[in-house]
């Protein structure tokens, strides 16, 4: 059974709080395969007196447009939070962009249900990479190169295709090519990987979506990938 994690929202307007909650729990159902419980408080004096008594969320919505103190308590208290802060257009960049709070996002006054999207989405992000390294327990990946040995995080990978008579590394940023067969990966590679196709191994943890009608794997960043039939049914045991 998953388990239950907390996302907070202060604001000091209703409709604000609602659109905020709406927008993260449609995209924690699409990104997301954890339950996440989400709470919405427009008294300062309320979240801070929620968070001297209770651990704090893993994501929280502060709205900072009066004083920093909300978002300055939640860092000092912990440091993984995901901060995202609610600002009006009109602040000063310097009175919110600070060490002592290190926010993970900012939503700009008036919040619109397509910038909550796409904050949301690069929170997700984070939430993926965190829990990916964690999977991968300071796993790398070796490559050789001319300039000495690469070590590449595992977490950080998102597939490997064979093409050209080569294996192709993918990550967000970048694609290494180099010598060696996917079979030969398979005996190699950590626990976390998935053979999906004859041409491509996927990392599990990087798995946004997967689409059997469509034979489909979407990965972060929106990376698609395909599934073949022949491996179809191994996806199917592992990706619930």
């Amino acid at each position: 059974m998953s388990r239950l994690h907390n996302m907070l929202v202060y604001s000091r307007i209703k409709t604000e709080c609602d659109l905020i909650i709406d927008r993260f729990r449609s995209l924690a159902a699409y990104e997301s395969d954890e339950e996440w419980s989400c709470t919405g408080i427009a008294a300062q004096e309320r979240v801070i007196k929620l968070l001297e008594k209770e651990p704090c969320p893993e994501v929280c919505c502060l709205d900072v447009t009066s004083e920093t103190l909300v978002a300055e308590n939640t860092r000092r208290k912990s440091v993984d939070t995901l901060i995202v802060l609610i600002v009006e257009q009109t602040m000063s960049p310097l009175a919110y962009i600070k060490p002592g709070i290190m926010a993970a996002g900012i939503v700009l006054r008036p919040a619109s249900a397509t910038q909550m999207d796409s904050v949301f989405t690069e929170v997700f992000d984070v939430l993926k990479y965190k829990q990916t390294s964690e999977a991968f327990k300071g796993a790398v990946f070796s490559l050789e190169c001319k300039d000495g040995i690469l070590k590449i995080p595992c977490s950080d990978i998102l597939f490997f295709e064979a093409r050209e008579k080569k294996v192709f590394l993918a990550t967000k940023a970048y694609e290494r090519g180099f010598y060696s067969t996917l079979e030969s990966l398979e005996k190699t590679l950590p626990e976390g990987f998935l053979r999906c196709h004859k041409s491509y191994i996927v990392n599990l943890k990087a798995i946004s979506k997967v689409s059997f009608s469509e034979n489909l794997i979407t990965l972060s960043g929106g990376v698609c990938v395909p599934v073949s039939r022949s491996y179809k049914t191994s996806v199917k045991e592992v990706v619930k």
